[in-house]
């Protein structure tokens, strides 16, 4: 939980400052917050959440997790703009849009990447 909320929290602060201070497209800048934070969130999941587990290697992990990711890109962005579209404010929408995804995003992890829990 501490990993998906630090992630979120500076996943919100590269949006406010892509679209705030840079100016960004709100579409553009949801995609590169996107990017900049999937490597954030992989870290802290195999260093913190996912410590105890037993996975592949960390370059098989980290290939799996980016799968995973880029994989759902197009479904999560396609709702991210919807809300927007729907006259939702942009840090709303990403808030509910990490809300709509979080489980499915831990169970991918929890089964596909970061593997079975290691034996005594």
């Amino acid at each position: 939980m501490i990993s998906g909320v630090t992630t979120s929290l500076v996943g919100y602060l590269i949006l406010i400052v892509f679209v705030e201070e840079l100016a960004l497209a709100i579409w553009l800048a949801a995609i590169l917050q996107s990017l900049t934070t999937y490597l954030l969130n992989f870290s802290l999941h195999r260093y913190f959440t996912w410590r105890g587990k037993q996975d592949n290697g960390f370059w098989t992990a980290l290939r799996k997790f980016y799968a995973g990711r880029l994989a759902m890109m197009p479904v999560k962005q396609v709702v991210f703009f919807l809300f927007v579209f729907m006259g939702i404010p942009y840090l709303l929408a990403n808030f509910m849009n990490t809300l709509l995804f979080a489980g499915l995003n831990f169970q991918f992890n929890n089964r596909l990447v970061f593997g079975a829990k290691k034996e005594a």
